[in-house]
């Protein structure tokens, strides 16, 4: 069965009812996989991690592939897996719904917030769906969490056998005292703790990268433990991030003229990945964010997001099926501005912009209502940004 199809659709019951066995696609792939494979999955995040591990486990010798939900899908990779010595597989929920067997090597949960609301029954199922990536996992140190995964979801959700166990922690922007296997605090730098001891060491300087947004971080130290998991000496990981670029639609700058950023974030398709780009580009003393948003909202919460909105954004541009939802969410502190089509919205955000200002399309909903996807709705912006500023 499709991730896409739900048990609950029409089609899902269907096959739900049938005599017929069911199996999830990323299970099926699984099975058919002559590799180990690392899992990786999250609310956001996981392209990026997904990304990042691919690159150090390259760049340190070993031949390797990345699937799942990061495009390819695993019973496509699976095929040619008999000459890689790992998979990494990018797992929605979604594709976890269905499946019974998948057993990766490691895993690792970045963060769990509010997301495909019109699918689960409140975060509580999202996150249970979540968790189905540890159910054939029998080691904590086989697993790498979010300390906030960790500290809200663990006891509720964890595999029985494991629940009184620790896995690695990651912790990003740490304000007390740590307690996780790596952590970052306000200095940018990356710490990794001596489990057992109290033995930090600074490892990485974060400024020295190309990679921008506090939020990364975390996604990093992901990567740097699933690393170590497999046997990657911390340094050497740590030194092939150094030529690691993010990929395009994630608060990518596309150009910047007459003093004027322009933002494509196509990729935040939820309110926490909204909130994550009103922080890396919102100036303190100002409003200085035009903000093109809306599209598919998955009955999802937009509360958390209004003091961001009313501190960094002077005007937003609310597009798609949610435009009236985001517009009574935020119209009390904001000029909101509903738009019938995309490019309507990119020529008003144009005009109004000044010298200081962001342009930034960070919708925080899905684009299926008017695109094929979010990458089909970064591309068109980038274009017609880039094409209006010649």
């Amino acid at each position: 069965i499709s991730p896409g199809i739900s048990k609950t659709s029409m089609l899902g019951c269907f096959a739900t009812n049938s005599d017929i066995p069911l199996i999830a696609e990323l299970e099926y792939g699984f099975l058919h996989c002559s590799c180990p494979v690392l899992a990786i999955t999250g609310t956001n995040g996981k392209t990026t991690t997904v990304e990042m591990l691919t690159h150090i486990l390259s760049l340190c010798g070993k031949k390797v592939m990345s699937a799942g939900n990061i495009g390819i899908p695993l019973s496509e990779v699976s095929g040619k897996s008999g000459n890689l010595d790992y998979v990494i597989a990018e797992v929605s929920s979604f594709q976890l719904e269905e499946s019974k067997h998948f057993a990766p090597l490691a895993a690792g949960i970045i963060n769990i917030t509010d997301d495909h609301m019109d699918r689960y029954d409140g975060i509580s199922g999202y996150a249970r769906a979540k968790f189905n990536i540890l159910q054939n996992i029998y080691f904590p140190e086989k697993i790498v969490l979010g300390k906030t995964v960790y500290d809200k979801y663990w006891e509720k959700y964890a595999p029985k056998n494991l629940r009184n166990k620790k896995p690695l922690t990651v912790e990003n922007n740490s304000s007390r005292e740590p307690n996780s296997d790596f952590y970052t605090n306000k200095d940018g730098y990356i710490y990794k703790q001596e489990r057992g001891t109290l033995l930090f060491e600074k490892i990485l300087d974060t400024q020295l990268l190309r990679l921008n947004g506090q939020h990364n971080f975390e996604n990093l130290m992901i990567a740097l433990a699933m690393s170590q998991i497999v046997g990657i000496n911390i340094h050497n990981a740590k030194d092939a991030l150094f030529s690691f670029c993010p990929g395009s639609h994630r608060q990518e700058i596309i150009a910047v003229a007459e003093g004027i950023r322009y933002v494509n974030d196509s990729k935040a398709t939820n309110p926490d990945a909204l909130l994550n780009a009103l922080r890396r580009f919102g100036e303190k003393k100002q409003q200085n964010i035009i903000l093109i948003a809306g599209g598919r909202d998955k009955n999802m919460c937009f509360s958390e997001t209004r003091s961001l909105v009313a501190q960094y954004v002077k005007r937003v541009f609310v597009i798609g099926e949610s435009r009236t939802k985001l517009t009574k969410e935020w119209a009390d502190f904001v000029l909101c501005t509903q738009t019938a089509s995309f490019i309507s919205a990119i020529d008003g955000a144009m005009e109004i912009a000044s010298s200081g200002d962001t342009l930034l399309l960070s919708p925080g909903c899905a684009s299926q209502d008017m695109f094929v996807d979010y990458v089909e709705r970064g591309e068109i912006f980038s274009k017609e940004i880039k094409r209006r500023l010649g």
